[in-house]
This record gives C-alpha cells, structure tokens and sequence, in this order.
C-alpha cells in the first residue's frame, strides 16, 4: 500500500524506485498515482497551513473530482487558522466546502475510543480522523515533505498512517505519499541558503521557491489555541492537583494537555522515530 515502511519506531524510506524531479513536477506525478489507485472524489482536508496550500495549489493545477474541505470546530475555535485558507482560494478561484465539527463533544466522549483504536496520543490527530469518517470517496491530508535528512513525524502523527492502514480510503501524508514528492524538496533544500531563518521562515521559502504561493500565517499555528483557552477558562478544576504534580516536568501546564495529551503518550509509549532515507 505504501512504498515506505513503519515497524516499531523505525521509519524506513529507503528506494530504488526513484526519479529526481522538482517538486511541482513531482505533486503532478503524484496526483495522477492518485487518481490511478484511489476512488473519487477526492476530499483535500485544507487548513490554513502552508502544506494544505501548497496540496491544494497542487491539485487546482493537475488534479481533478477534488473537494477542498475545511473543518470549523464549533462554529468559532479554529476561524484565526482558516482566514489564510480562505485568502488563498479566493485568489485562485477555488470553492472551499465547510464543514462544523463538535470539537468539544469528540475530546469529552469519543477521543478515549478514538486514541486506543488508533494507538494515538494526539488529540488533535484524533479528531482529524473522526472527523472526515462520513466522508465517501478518498480523504487526503497534505502532511509534509522529508527535510533535514528525516520527516516531521511523530509516534502520535503516525495515528493518521494507522487509522489509513483500518481505513482504506485515508491518504495520511500527500507529501510523502510517492517517492519522487517525498525526495523532490530534499533534493533541492540542500542547494539553498537559508541563513537567519528560522523553521517556519525557511519552510516557507522552500515551497515559494518551488512556485508554490503560499500565504505565511502570522506565526505557525495548529488552530488549537483557542480551544485550549476554553478548556483552561472553562475546564481547570478538571485536573487533580496530583496529576498538576506529575506533569509538572512537561513542557506545557495548560489543562487541554494534562487531560488530552500527556496521559496517552504515557499510556501508549510514544517512541522517538528513526529514520532512514536514501544518501543524498
């Protein structure tokens, strides 16, 4: 199903199966993969990030029988992350379909369910995967390139690869999903100068410098935030003082991550990834 392999806490991308390509060359290569191998349509789960833009600018250039799709979260949650989506298709005449999502009701009474079926201590990935369960046809997340000699995977972003492994019709990463898309960026970040940018900034210059226009969001964002300033206004005396004490070595106090986050990475072990990749 997949021309890489995951075992364990070993992410193996190693190939022969290979050509070099620039990376709009290989997003239209991969697309026809697509098209060839999976039914329509064609749901393109869209935020307002730059990889779910430069998918969608991908897909208005070759692809065909695809549904952008973005997901509000209780009317309101996640509007400060999807205004540079709506930007982006505005400029390039692009229909988004909207869909709501209870948010609140998948965290409160499904995410439990949804963590253990899918070995996944990610909240946020878990709501991914419920939320696109009605939707018939092919579901397609952007996910991102290989950078850096490795991928930016985790132990829990890796519940989209196993929820797709159940669910045939899930495209977990559209950046990684054929060689030639996965290797292309790598291929060229190496002959680039990214002095004085930090990651995001770097990222991207890499997809405008591959002639993908994508819209820089102020700062990187997931479109979490305001749901983690709810659970901390509405839902603080939900967390034992205790579980305060045992947290407290992590990264984050907030009350969203003690009650969503760290008990599963705790209950699932989520490993450190290895990565092998092709010498460049």
């Amino acid at each position: 199903m997949f021309w890489y392999s995951v075992q364990e806490n070993v992410v193996d991308f190693l190939t022969n199966d290979i050509a070099k390509s620039t990376p709009i060359i290989a997003v239209e290569t991969t697309i026809q993969k697509i098209l060839q191998s999976y039914v329509p349509p064609y749901y393109l789960m869209v935020s307002g990030g730059i990889d779910s833009q430069a998918m969608l600018y991908g897909w208005k250039l070759f692809g065909k029988d695809y549904i952008p799709t973005t997901v509000i979260y209780n009317q309101t949650f996640n509007l400060h992350d999807i205004k540079t989506i709506k930007s982006f298709a505005n400029n390039y005449n692009i229909e988004i379909n909207y869909i709501d999502f209870d948010l609140l009701n998948f965290l409160h009474s499904e995410y439990d369910t949804f963590s253990e079926q899918y070995r996944c201590s990610s909240p946020c990935i878990g709501a991914y995967i419920k939320m696109t369960e009605g939707l018939k046809g092919t579901v397609v997340f952007s996910g991102d390139f290989l950078s850096n000699c490795s991928a930016r995977l985790t132990d829990a972003i890796l519940g989209l690869y196993r929820a797709s492994l159940q669910r045939k019709n899930i495209i977990p990463y559209f950046f990684l999903h054929s060689p030639e898309i996965a290797y292309s960026f790598l291929y060229t970040e190496k002959n680039l100068d990214f002095y004085k940018l930090n990651d995001y900034q770097k990222k991207v210059f890499m997809y405008q410098h591959n002639l993908f226009p994508v819209i820089p969001q102020e700062t990187k964002i997931s479109g979490f935030e305001l749901v983690k300033d709810y659970y901390e206004e509405h839902y603080y005396n939900l967390v034992p003082p205790l579980k305060r004490i045992k947290y407290n070595h992590k990264p984050s106090k907030r009350t969203f991550d003690l009650l969503y986050r760290y008990p599963y990475e705790e209950k699932y072990q989520d490993k450190d990834l290895k990565f092998i990749l092709n010498p460049l």
